[in-house]
C-alpha cells in the first residue's frame, strides 16, 4: 500500500489561502470556492476531468482504477449522487437494490 505525504500539499497551500480569502471578503461565490459540491451541475466531461486524476492515483486508491475499468463506474455513481437533495440516499438504495 501507498502512503499519502502530507507535504506535497504544500505546494497547493498558497493558491487554497488565496481562494479562503477570497471567499471571507465576498469576492469569490460558493460555487467557485468549492470545487465540487452537491449542487454542481457539471457536465459528464468537466466532472471526469476534475475526478479522473484522482481516480488514476495510485497513491490513493492502491492501483489506478481507469486502467482497471472501474473509473466510469466510479464516475457514474457520483455523477447520479451530485444530482441534489437526496441524490446519495436515492442512488445507494438504487445500486443495492
Amino acid at each position: 500500500m501507498y502512503e499519502i505525504n502530507p507535504q506535497s500539499f504544500k505546494a497547493l497551500l498558497p493558491e487554497f489561502k488565496k481562494a479562503s480569502k477570497s471567499y471571507y471578503n465576498g469576492e469569490l461565490e460558493r460555487k467557485n470556492y468549492k470545487g465540487i459540491s452537491y449542487d454542481s451541475k457539471l457536465s459528464p466531461a468537466e466532472l471526469k476531468d476534475k475526478i479522473l486524476p484522482l481516480l488514476k492515483n495510485e497513491k490513493i486508491f492502491g492501483l489506478d482504477l481507469e486502467a482497471c475499468q472501474l473509473s466510469d463506474k466510479v464516475l457514474e455513481n457520483l455523477s447520479a449522487m451530485l444530482q441534489g437533495s437526496g441524490s446519495i440516499r436515492a442512488r445507494i438504495k438504487e445500486v443495492l437494490a
